[in-house]
C-alpha cells in the first residue's frame, strides 16, 4: 500500500525541480559544500519536536513546502516517516539508524496538545524530541550560482531544489566528524525548527 500525497494536493504548483537541466550529484555537493561548512558553517540544533511513524514498505512520500513539491522518496522496510511541526507540515523519510541518532527514539510522546492531534494519532504518529546538531550555511546568490538549475541530487536519488535564503547543512556525520551527506533546509522550515548553538 502506498500513500502518494499528491493525490490529496491536486492544486500544487509544479516544482522548479521539474525543469530538465543538469543536476549536481550528491557526491559533488559533498565535495563542494562540505569544506564550506567545516570552514565557515555555523552550528545549529533542532529545537522543535517532530511527529514520526513507521513507514509502509514502498510508501511514496512527497515533501511539499510552500505549496511546491520539493522532492519525493519511496520508503524501504524499516524507514520512518517524519512530519515536521511547521507551517508547511512537510513530510519526509528517515532511515531507522538516522532516526535513532537524531531523535530520542526510546521516548515517544502521545500527541495531545496540538491542533492536528486527532489526525496525527489516527495516522499512527507519535511526538519525538530532537537530538540533532548540524553545520549550516545560508545560501546567497554566489552559492546558489554554483548549482546548475538551482538543484542537486539528494542522497536518496531524487532532485532537491535550492533557492537563495535556504540553508545547506550537514546530514548525519561520520564517526570522525567528516561530512558524508549534504541536505537542503527550506528557509521558513529552518527558522521554525533550528536555533543557533551559542559559542562557548
Amino acid at each position: 500500500e502506498t500513500h502518494p500525497k499528491n493525490s490529496r494536493h491536486p492544486h500544487l504548483a509544479p516544482s522548479p525541480c521539474d525543469a530538465m537541466t543538469e543536476i549536481m550529484s550528491q557526491e559533488s555537493a559533498v565535495a563542494l559544500v562540505g569544506p564550506m561548512l567545516l570552514s565557515s558553517g555555523k552550528e545549529y540544533q533542532k529545537f522543535k519536536r517532530a511527529f514520526i511513524r513507521k513507514a509502509l514498505e514502498n510508501e511514496k512520500i512527497q515533501t511539499i513546502l510552500q505549496g511546491k513539491v520539493e522532492t519525493e522518496n519511496i520508503a524501504s522496510e524499516g524507514d520512518m516517516v517524519v512530519r515536521a511541526d511547521t507551517t508547511s507540515k512537510e513530510e519526509y523519510i528517515l532511515k531507522a539508524d538516522t532516526f535513532q541518532k537524531v531523535y530520542h527514539a526510546s521516548e515517544p510522546e502521545e500527541i495531545v496538545d496540538h491542533a492536528d492531534a486527532e489526525e496525527l494519532q489516527r495516522l499512527g504518529f507519535k511526538a519525538y524530541k530532537p537530538n540533532r546538531k548540524i553545520l549550516a550555511v545560508e545560501v546567497d546568490a554566489t552559492i546558489a550560482g554554483l548549482f546548475p538549475g538551482g538543484k542537486f541530487m539528494a542522497a536518496w536519488g531524487e532532485a532537491m531544489c535550492l533557492e537563495v535564503g535556504d540553508y545547506l547543512a550537514s546530514g548525519p556525520r561520520q564517526a570522525d566528524g567528516s561530512i558524508a551527506e549534504i541536505i537542503r533546509i527550506e528557509k521558513v522550515s529552518f527558522y521554525e525548527t533550528y536555533e543557533a548553538i551559542p559559542a562557548p
